[in-house]
């Protein structure tokens, strides 16, 4: 999460700490040291799940890149997905030339 207004940036760590019933989340922002710098509640929209602590394990890429698009407008959706067909095109050409 990037929130600039409060200073943090990529540098900061984030866990959540509290599930609210309103779909909202109490997030506790640490420095790379460990000290807690604030908590702050966010909504499901404003982050990216990337570490499952309770099964040690990283949320696949396209799980995430799914959880992204899912908060876009449509047309911008549309966007990344033109980008997506023309990445794997691009792989496809890779291959035929190379392998």
């Amino acid at each position: 999460m990037i929130f600039p207004a409060r200073g943090f940036g990529l540098v900061c760590r984030e866990q959540i700490v509290h599930c609210h019933s309103n779909q909202a989340y109490e997030v506790e922002f640490t420095s790379d040291e460990g000290d807690t710098l604030d908590f702050l509640a966010v909504r499901q929209e404003q982050f990216m799940v990337v570490w499952r602590a309770k099964t040690q394990d990283w949320v696949p890429v396209a799980e995430q890149i799914a959880s992204l698009v899912a908060n876009l407008p449509d047309e911008i959706g549309l966007e990344v997905l033109d980008f997506a067909r023309f990445l794997s095109e691009r792989k496809k050409k890779c291959k035929t030339r190379h392998g």
